[in-house]
């Protein structure tokens, strides 16, 4: 009885890290959507990048890479 007392007080901080993780996890799905909303703005900053390269390629008159 002993051992089996000391083994759940070992083990029982474990559960608890475990469970405490668990309840504040992220939803999967929303994590994606995150994602999602993060390529679209890279995205977004792509294109802006590429268009004020090409103003200052037609400004300066020099190729811009």
């Amino acid at each position: 009885m002993e051992i089996a007392k000391d083994l759940f007080i070992a083990v029982l901080p474990v559960f608890i890290i475990l469970g405490v993780f668990w309840f504040f996890r992220k939803d999967g799905n929303q994590l994606g959507i995150y994602r999602a909303d993060y390529l679209k703005v890279m995205k977004a900053q792509n294109e802006n990048l590429e268009r004020i390269a090409k103003a200052l390629e037609h400004k300066n008159g020099t190729d811009v890479k």
